[in-house]
């Protein structure tokens, strides 16, 4: 076999968008990411974590993978993903605030109830506090 033949099989990382997952010797997911370029972030991650395998779906754009990482996020609670500690900073607010802002624009809150269920608000549970998707903000001033 020549080295064209070789070259012609080697593995490329995906080009565009992605959510990977760092995973141990066993399968258990270990880290969720996102990125647009994956050959950087493995680099950078091989430095700062131990893992043995890398997994990947492909995103059509950067909201896709963004929603499907907080997703993964969320179910995972892989060892490495610190920012589940800091709900807020993957875009997610607390209960307190979605209240206040419902106030603000004169919604009650079985109002903000109804608006979560019919629009698939994401909420998520860490350590007994209910978080609210931050998009919840866009459905609470629609038809003030």
């Amino acid at each position: 076999m020549n080295i064209k033949n070789i070259k012609s099989k080697e593995f490329c990382w995906p080009r565009g968008y992605c959510v990977y997952f760092l995973t141990d010797q066993n399968g258990e997911i270990l880290y969720v990411g996102k990125t647009n370029r994956m050959h950087l972030r493995i680099g950078e991650n091989a430095y700062r974590k131990k893992f043995d395998k890398v997994f990947y779906i492909e995103c059509a754009n950067d909201k896709e993978a963004s929603k499907t990482e907080i997703e993964f996020i969320v179910k995972a609670q892989a060892k490495y993903n610190t920012r589940l500690d800091d709900p807020e900073s993957i875009g997610f607010l607390t209960t307190t605030r979605v209240r206040s802002e419902a106030k603000a624009v004169g919604k009650n809150w079985n109002e903000v109830r109804k608006i979560v269920q019919m629009e698939n608000v994401k909420t998520i549970e860490v350590a007994g506090v209910k978080y609210f998707e931050k998009g919840i903000l866009r459905h609470l001033k629609q038809g003030k």
